[in-house]
């Protein structure tokens, strides 16, 4: 988030202040395999799988 902070200030947007008192947590950990984008297109093309 500090990143897209930085990138409004750059830009001259007005970019919300971040409390001093905040900490960045860390990432918990997950069992849930990441997908290429690729792979992401070719299963929502599928047509034997529907979204609902």
């Amino acid at each position: 988030m500090l990143s897209w902070l930085g990138w409004c200030r750059e830009r001259g947007h007005e970019a919300p202040e971040v409390p001093a008192w905040t900490k960045q947590l860390t990432v918990p950990d997950s069992d849930t395999p990441v997908r290429s984008r690729a792979a992401i297109d070719r299963l929502i093309a599928r047509r034997e799988v529907h979204p609902c």
